[in-house]
């Protein structure tokens, strides 16, 4: 049983914390303005939550205090001191306490400084750097004024901590990061001049600093309150618990800190903490419960478990060459070890910095000598700070915190053994290497390229290795804050978005480092941690770089590519080929890494599809992309020529950062379908500068959407109970648009308002294809269902619908709306004429189910073609967005609709989940009697649906008549081997055909005298077992199925019609019982019971003008009879 120091004291050891801040640029990019947005909201509400949960704890600590005795604060026996925060779940004081113990660093800093080797001049000019600790720096002491500023320290928090709280060990720290380096303290220590000399500091207390982070930590966006609006870069925490006095299942943990660490990290992309991972090397007594049994390692608690942070563990003086590379360096034996539970590659990297001379808080010329782990961490911080200000001098911005980490990672020395490990992690600091890789990639010579990976997507370049150092490429991303590990040991993995990189050269593949225990690494497949290197020793050659990664993300993730020791990456390693319009130089069709010229007339119905790593159309020549075929570049296109792609062509580029130069002319053809009168379809631009006056010039009138104006309609609310609404209530979200086409965005195209049908033939040819990234900020009004936005695939290629929802967490579905059926005042909205939501296909990713009324499609399919419109009901705030990776080179054909008419029509029943479905076909080259080829015979199923000859012969599952008749009937059977009475139930599985689309179909049940409009409603009816021929008829004309067999419902009249308001009905022969008023839809809309009479008036006057039907009950029977009220 573990021995509780203090009555089972829980104390935090400390470490040191400060924070750095720089200028920045403010990124007013629209595509990322909404994860700002997002990020800056999620940054208040965390500094919120932090507030009050360190409030609440502070007061019950101060409470417990009071009634037990024990002290807030103390001096501790090695003249740290410590600082109760808060009672543990278990009753346990927590305290935060100084750590100061034998620790070194030595990050040849110096070569980054005035003076240094590498000619930077790098001192942290116009930098800020923040600083939390036990207590307070002296602001007045002469290290903190000089060219660097006058006054350069200012305290934060005195307001709030009872004034100034003087300190050593903040002093000690402060000056680490800015003393000037006025005095030279005595021989063996040098001077006290800190790591970015002209910084300054901005200091507070340790007693909040969740919260206070949260309230410095920038968005992103560089539009902060400081510093340009950059805000805080970097943190250094130097405290932690006391090793002795924590539970066995804290070491290794993902606990609470971590994961709040770890989100306020992944909320503020420029923001990295820094943290002392503690200085219990030699305690193997503490933890009683070690990771795999070692008791030297599993030593890690708190904070220093996150992942997104870098944990620095300490190191002896290392022996420096001249030349700033490492001769020899061993770690202090009293720097905690690691890993994690899920073998995390902790400590991340080592510092050194025994006997560091630094600033005193006595007076403004006191100084004192300090070693350990407080000390390392703000030397290793002050150092990431000044590659920061290096980076921006070069490039106008910072890095993320992700690609400043994964730097100093990816060029740390190594200590043994080889390969990261428990103890030094990815080992010693070099802060020289690490500037001279942000040199070399600003001049082509090193890699650090700043990405972003979409669900499904994947991210690959060509590199050559320069043959003389060791290839080494790595990636690293900051991470979502995973969920909190309760666990002893736990090997629950904390990561969430788990990315992959490999490099290959031919058939070998070489992996990224891992940890495969406590004191063992080895090569393969790393899922646990945000950060992977490759290295390959004696690299020669060309080799492919890949990034992908596993499952589904759980948002786009950000990350950074790092390569040294290639000279270049190649873009197209292969061979350039030139088509001179008969063939190809050298001979060969063109592949995926060649460089392709069309300086000829080239057209790929007669001379093949082209795939090609780059390309160029020359002046004079014209590059044809005939129907169904493609072209696929994975990198830059330029059109010095002509480009013409032909309705259902596909042009793919691979890579989203590819250009689409267009100095001829580009020209993209898109034929609709048939649109009769009042007949719109929603569509896109696949160009970039397109207006309306531009290509829909045919077009009698052009609509956008406005989200922000959308209401659900309120009668079509109240009669779907729930359903999705697409039915605003006001009418005011479609706008009449005569402006600019926006990449992403649907528009509403109405040919006119009478026919004859006939397509609309667009060419697009304004600007330049769209490639890459678009982004469309999604509307959203506070629910999914009054969030309807419409856009449109913006690609000159097909997309795949699938890829297009797992990239857009806030989508769960696609909405196609291709209107046919024509608008009609009887049905619920705002205007005069409306339409009809039965028109509205959905897909998922489940699959796609067809339009419940007039679709003259297929159901969805799962690919959505060039320029096609659809909607989304998004369930959130934020970018939707479209990338290359949902791209296709096949498939772009749903905007053209299927001439012939086809209906499916399924039974089944629930009970015992049996289904059939038979197919009717409207063909001109069949025949109303039995076609070879086109006429099928049910099977002998369980249950089965099935049609029959005109004359009620023979059982056909799948029948085809002659060309579509608007007055056919289709006598149709029915059949079951249930031996019981259950229920079934009939409805339309699919519909599609010209004519069909505008057909509504009905059921005639003879057996119950009942008559079904499936195009609204499915039919639910009883059977036992048994064959019943010819029981149905399906037909597509009203007027043909209100007839009865019975002579007295015969003669019933029904006038006038068209009738304006009084509607009589007469029934010479049966008494009338009731009259129930439908309209087109189905729903009851008047309802009249009369008793006794054979002349009944009913008064329409309050309903709308558009069809009706009247259903007529007698004491003979029912009949239905349509009107038409004007």
């Amino acid at each position: 049983m573990k021995t509780f120091l203090l009555k089972g004291l829980f104390l935090l050891t400390l470490f040191f914390t400060f924070t750095i801040e720089v200028n920045g640029q403010n990124d007013t990019n629209n595509s990322e303005q909404q994860k700002i947005e997002q990020r800056r909201a999620k940054l208040d509400e965390l500094q919120d939550k932090f507030e009050a949960r360190n409030a609440l704890r502070k007061a019950e600590a101060n409470a417990f205090a009071l009634k037990n005795g024990i002290s807030l604060k103390m001096e501790l026996e090695d003249g740290g001191v410590a600082e109760l925060q808060r009672i543990a779940e278990d009753g346990t004081p927590i305290y935060y306490r100084t750590f100061n113990s034998d620790a070194a660093e030595s990050t040849r800093t110096d070569w980054l400084n005035t003076g240094g080797g590498l000619s930077l001049d790098l001192n942290g000019n116009g930098l800020i750097a923040h600083v939390w600790d036990g207590g307070h720096a002296r602001i007045t002491h002469q290290e903190y004024d000089g060219p660097g500023g006058t006054n350069r320290v200012t305290l934060m928090d005195t307001g709030t901590e009872g004034g100034t709280q003087l300190n050593f060990h903040a002093a000690h720290v402060t000056g680490t990061i800015c003393a000037e380096g006025v005095v030279i303290f005595n021989a063996p220590y040098g001077t006290s001049k800190g790591m970015a000399w002209q910084t300054q500091v901005r200091g507070y207390m340790w007693n909040d600093d969740l919260a206070e982070a949260a309230s410095q930590a920038g968005d992103g966006s560089g539009s902060g309150s400081f510093n340009n609006g950059y805000d805080m870069l970097i943190s250094n925490h130097s405290y932690g618990y006391i090793a002795a006095n924590i539970p066995d299942g804290w070491f290794g943990q993902y606990g609470q800190d971590a994961v709040d660490w770890d989100d306020l990290m992944y909320n503020s992309p420029y923001y990295l903490m820094v943290v002392a991972a503690g200085n219990d090397g030699e305690d193997n007594t503490s933890n009683a419960d070690p990771l795999s049994g070692n008791v030297a390692y599993d030593k890690l608690s708190g904070h220093a478990t996150a992942k997104n942070n870098m944990v620095v563990a300490n190191g002896e003086d290392a022996v420096i060459n001249p030349d700033g590379s490492l001769n020899s360096v061993v770690r202090n034996p009293g720097s905690s070890e690691g890993p994690t539970d899920d073998f995390r590659i902790k400590p991340d990297i080592m510092g050194n910095g025994t006997g560091l001379a630094s600033t005193g808080e006595t007076a403004d010329d006191a100084y004192i000598a300090l070693s350990g782990t407080s000390m390392a961490s703000p030397n290793v911080a002050g150092s990431l700070l000044l590659l920061q200000e290096h980076y921006d001098d070069l490039n106008g911005v910072f890095m993320r915190a992700a690609t400043l980490k994964g730097l100093a990672l990816h060029t740390a020395d190594d200590v043994a053994p080889v390969g990261p490990d428990a103890q030094t992690g990815w080992g010693l600091m070099n802060s020289k290497a690490a500037a001279e890789a942000i040199s070399d990639s600003d001049t082509g010579l090193a890699i650090i390229d700043e990405r972003t990976l979409t669900n499904g997507g994947s991210y690959s370049i060509e590199i050559e290795s320069n043959g003389v150092d060791p290839l080494l490429a790595s990636i690293s991303w900051t991470d979502p804050a995973g969920t909190r590990n309760f666990g002893t040991n736990s090997s629950t993995a904390a990561l969430v978005n788990d990315l992959d990189i490999t490099i290959t050269q031919g058939a070998t593949t070489s992996s990224p480092w891992r940890l495969t225990g406590v004191n063992t690494n080895s090569t393969g497949d790393n899922t646990v941690d945000p950060f992977e290197r490759v290295d390959i020793t004696g690299a020669s050659g060309i080799y492919t770089l890949t990034v992908t990664h596993k499952g589904t993300l759980s948002a786009a993730q950000d990350f950074t590519v790092i390569v040294t020791g290639a000279s270049y990456y190649i873009e197209c390693p292969g061979v350039t080929k030139t088509w001179n319009g008969t063939n190809w130089s050298p001979a060969g069709a063109p592949g995926s890494t060649d460089t392709v010229i069309i300086a000829g007339n080239y057209n790929t119905a007669d001379d093949g599809d082209i795939t090609a790593c780059a390309l160029t159309v020359n002046a004079g020549s014209t590059l044809i992309v005939n129907q169904n075929d493609f072209l696929s570049v994975a990198n830059d296109i330029t059109v010095n020529g002509t480009l013409n792609l032909f309705h259902t062509a596909n042009v793919v580029q691979v890579d989203d950062d590819a250009t689409v130069t267009n100095n001829g002319t580009i020209n993209v053809f898109v034929n609709t379908p048939a649109l009769d009168g009042r007949d719109f379809i929603i569509l896109g631009s696949p160009m970039s500068s397109e207006s309306r006056a531009d290509v829909f010039t045919a077009a009698l009138r052009v609509r956008n959407h406005l989200t922000g104006n959308f209401t659900p309609n309120g009668a079509v609310t109240a009669a779907s109970n729930g359903a999705g609404v697409w039915v605003d209530e006001e009418g005011d979200d479609w706008p009449v648009y005569n402006g600019a086409i926006t990449p992403g965005e649907g528009y509403m195209v109405m040919r006119d308002l009478t026919g004859p049908a006939s397509p609309l033939n667009l060419n697009f040819n304004t600007g330049t294809l769209n490639n890459g990234v678009v982004t469309y900020t999604a509307g959203y009004n506070g629910s999914q269902n009054a969030s309807p936005n419409i856009i449109a695939n913006p690609y000159a290629s097909a997309i795949s619908a699938t890829d297009f929802i797992n990239t857009n967490s806030n989508v769960d579905a696609v909405y196609f709306w291709e209107h046919i059926t024509t608008p009609s005042s009887g049905i619920p909205g705002p205007y005069g004429l409306d339409y009809t939501m039965e028109d509205i296909s959905i897909f998922n990713l489940t699959g796609g189910t067809s339009a419940a009324g007039s679709d003259p499609g297929t159901t969805p399919n799962g690919t959505i073609s060039s320029g096609q419109g659809f909607g989304v009901k998004v369930t959130s705030a934020g970018d939707i967005t479209f990338n290359n990776s949902m791209r296709r080179t096949s498939g772009n054909t749903t905007l053209r609709s299927t001439d012939d008419d086809r209906i499916w029509l399924n039974v089944q029943t629930d009970r015992y989940e049996l289904n059939s479905t038979a197919l009717i076909g409207f063909l001109p080259e069949a025949t109303n009697a039995i076609d070879l080829g086109y006429d099928a015979k049910r099977l002998a199923t369980n249950v089965a649906l099935y049609s029959h000859l005109v004359d009620g012969s023979d059982q056909f599952g799948i029948q085809a008549l002659g060309a579509f008749q608007e007055d056919v009937k289709v006598p149709m059977g029915f059949a079951t081997l249930v031996d019981e009475r259950i229920s079934y139930t009939i409805s339309i599985e699919d519909i599609q055909g010209l004519h069909l689309g505008n057909a509504t179909a009905y059921l005639i049940d003879s057996h119950t005298n009942t008559i079904t409009n499936l195009s609204e409603t499915n039919y639910t009816f009883e059977s036992e077992k048994g064959i019943y021929d010819n029981r149905f008829t399906l037909q597509f004309t009203p007027e043909l199925i209100l007839g009865n067999t019975d002579v007295s419902l015969e003669t019933i009249a029904i006038y006038p019609n068209p009738t304006q308001d009084i509607l009589n009905i007469a029934s010479p022969v049966s008494e009338v019982k009731q009259v129930t008023i439908y309209d087109v839809r189905g729903r009851v809309v008047k309802t009249k019971t009369v008793s006794g009479n054979n002349i009944v008036q009913v008064d329409l006057s309050e309903l709308n003008n558009t069809i009706y039907f009247v259903e007529v009950t007698t004491e003979s029977g029912t009949i239905t009879k349509r009107v038409v009220k004007n």
